[in-house]
Parts: structure tokens; C-alpha cells; sequence
């Protein structure tokens, strides 16, 4: 009997070294997405000038390198990851009345501009953002034990530079099909809970947030 070499060998050889070869040429370059976010709060209690007045000031900076642009090469492969460094800034002051521990109502104003360091992203991708709200606030809290805080905000925006505004650049229109006018109805629900009935002790907090 005469046997002929089997062909299933060297084909089983060829597919293992072409899948074993494929990743070593395809690296991934990384994706360092950086950022560092700073944020004061203050509350003033002016009852003893009104009963129930409220001032708040709430003031974010945010250091970020994202979004991330991806170049590709003649294969579609991601060969190289350049960051875009911006500063991003909210100023949200707010005044309000408090008519008891569990209620209340607020009006205030937000500016959020984000800035980018490299001036020709910069021209298209800077933004300047205002806002203005109303917010009805409820509580329910146990003293030393938990505290729900549960927010809601009606927002109006609208946008004077950057995407989604009446900026044309290079006669290109910044509108993208959006308008520069915006209205959202956001939520959030707060709930804290110490584990100790005191003031002092160790707490457990969590938020969660919706907007439509």
C-alpha cells in the first residue's frame, strides 16, 4: 500500500503561525486618559437676616487630557494616541429659601467654559456655556442616623461659543444640526448614612443622578 502525505499538517502549521503572528505586528498604543478634578462648596445660612435665606456657591476646575484623538494608518490600526489638554471650569452660584428643614426652593446661574491649550483644536473645540435653573429641594433625615436628600432642576442653556453655537469657523457653521438653546430636567438622589448615632462617626454615601 502507498500512502500519500497528508496535506492537514502544513495547513495546521500555516493558521497557527499566521494567528500567532497577527497581535506581535498590531500593538495598541496606550490610552493615557488623565484627570484631576478640584471642587469647593459653600453654604451660607442667612436667617439671621431673613428667615430661610440661603446663598451657595458651588466651584469646580477640572485638568483633563481627553477627548483623545486615535490615528490610524493606510489599515485602519491605531499607531499613535495624541491628548488634548483643557481646563474645564463650573461656577454655580445659587440663592434660595429654606421654609423648613425638608423644603425648599432655589434659582441660580452656571458658567461652564472649557478651555484647550492647543490653539488649533482650540478653534473649534472650546466652548462657552450658560445656564440658568430652578431647583425644588427635599429632605428626610434622622438626626445622627441618615439623611435623604432627593434635588430636582429644571436647566436652560445656551451655548455662545463652540459646538452647538452661532460660531462659524473657517465658514463652517458650529450649529452641527443643534440649537444653541437647551432644556433639561435633572434629578438626584442623595442618601447618607452614619453608623454610629452620632455627629462624629464613620458614614456611607451614595448618589445617583438622572436627567432628561
Amino acid at each position: 500500500m502507498i500512502r500519500r502525505p497528508s496535506r492537514l499538517l502544513p495547513l495546521v502549521v500555516g493558521v497557527a503561525a499566521l494567528v500567532a503572528g497577527g497581535p506581535a505586528g498590531a500593538t495598541t498604543p496606550p490610552e493615557p486618559d488623565v484627570g484631576i478634578w478640584n471642587q469647593v462648596m459653600l453654604d451660607g445660612n442667612l436667617d439671621a437676616k431673613a428667615k430661610g435665606l440661603r446663598l451657595q456657591l458651588d466651584f469646580h476646575l477640572r485638568r483633563m487630557n481627553s477627548p483623545l484623538q486615535y490615528i490610524r494608518d493606510m489599515a485602519g490600526q491605531i499607531v499613535e494616541t495624541r491628548q488634548n489638554p483643557n481646563t474645564f471650569v463650573v461656577v454655580r452660584p445659587a440663592i434660595g429659601y429654606m421654609w423648613a428643614k425638608w423644603g425648599g426652593l432655589f434659582a441660580g446661574y452656571i458658567w461652564l467654559p472649557d478651555f484647550f491649550d492647543d490653539p488649533e483644536f482650540a478653534r473649534t473645540r472650546n466652548v462657552d456655556e450658560h445656564r440658568i435653573y430652578t431647583q425644588l429641594t427635599l429632605r428626610w433625615a434622622v438626626e445622627g442616623r441618615f439623611d435623604i436628600n432627593w434635588r430636582n432642576r429644571v436647566e436652560h442653556r445656551i451655548r455662545t461659543h463652540g459646538l452647538g453655537s452661532d460660531d462659524v469657523v473657517d465658514g463652517v457653521p458650529q450649529t452641527m444640526g443643534m440649537s444653541r438653546w437647551a432644556h433639561r430636567f435633572r434629578q438626584q438622589l442623595r442618601v447618607a448614612i452614619n453608623f454610629k448615632e452620632t455627629r462624629r462617626g464613620s458614614s456611607c454615601c451614595t448618589t445617583s443622578s438622572s436627567f432628561t
